[in-house]
């Protein structure tokens, strides 16, 4: 018999690693069933030294859920419609992943394939403790509001890339502004928190521009008290999976010239409510 997995915390907020255990290998329902839920409870999972291939990563991913094709403002592995690869940057602002689709994701599972040797950690923070930390006037006041989310940054970086403004339209035209609750409840837990987020929240639905700039400034810079946060240091072969819909996470980009090179698989979620 095999040793079995064991859970040892990052934080006393959020965090785990999971100890024991090839995540490449094929998993039983009982073991799938146990990761899912430490992932709800700890809202993003470590692997050290997983010799995973591109196939494997996917499958591991499936475990969870549908896998999404790459969208078409990054770039993907070859042969691979699923992986999304990041090289030689980080995502710096705190952000949750492609919230600007009607049913966002699920999760990320994160590969890292060469990493630098210092720099490049990816930092996340725990929106459900931001929300709970709130005062009682800020929850009454967010409650029942919805944000728009868009891609626009990803717009901008088209554009600086030459992408030429049809090509941009047509992809503003197939993943239209959508609006969520500023508040969401998680689908498992039932835990409330925090879902906007400086990369794709463009404003408050129906409230007036400055007023919302106002309020989701002051929102966005709740996430980076540390009391909210983990931090992972890369090391090659490690991943990190992460409940996108109770964590932001912040690429930092302070690696120099060193190379950098991670693999995405994202999962289907739902719609916030």
């Amino acid at each position: 018999m095999g040793v079995k997995p064991t859970v040892e915390k990052v934080t006393g907020t959020l965090g785990a690693e999971i100890l024991n255990i090839d995540i490449g290998s094929s998993l039983d329902a009982s073991t799938v069933d146990w990761l899912a839920h430490e992932l709800v409870e700890n809202k993003v999972l470590f692997f050290r030294d997983q010799h995973m291939t591109s196939e494997q990563h996917v499958a591991f991913s499936s475990y969870f859920g549908d896998v999404l094709d790459v969208h078409p403002w990054s770039r993907g592995k070859a042969d691979f419609k699923n992986i999304m690869l990041i090289y030689n940057g980080a995502a710096a602002g705190w952000h949750s992943d492609e919230t600007w689709r009607e049913a966002t994701p699920l999760g990320s599972v994160l590969y890292g394939r060469s990493v630098p040797d210092y720099g490049g950690d990816t930092v996340f923070g725990d929106m459900e403790r931001v929300y709970e930390d709130l005062s009682d006037a800020m929850k009454e006041k967010l409650d029942g509001l919805y944000a728009v989310h868009d891609h626009i940054a990803h717009r901008r970086r088209m554009r600086a890339m030459g992408t030429s403004e049809e090509q941009i339209d047509a992809w503003r035209r197939a993943y239209p502004e959508v609006r969520h609750p500023i508040v969401r409840t998680h689908p498992v837990s039932g835990r409330k928190s925090l879902f906007v987020n400086g990369g794709f929240t463009d404003r408050v639905d129906g409230m007036d521009p400055e007023e919302s700039k106002e309020l989701l400034s002051s929102l966005y810079a709740l996430v980076a008290k540390p009391q909210y946060q983990c931090r992972f240091r890369w090391q090659t072969r490690s991943v990190a999976f992460w409940d996108n819909r109770s964590v932001q996470h912040y690429g930092v980009p302070d690696f120099g010239d060193q190379e950098r090179l991670m693999e995405r698989v994202t999962i289907a979620g739902d719609r916030p409510a």
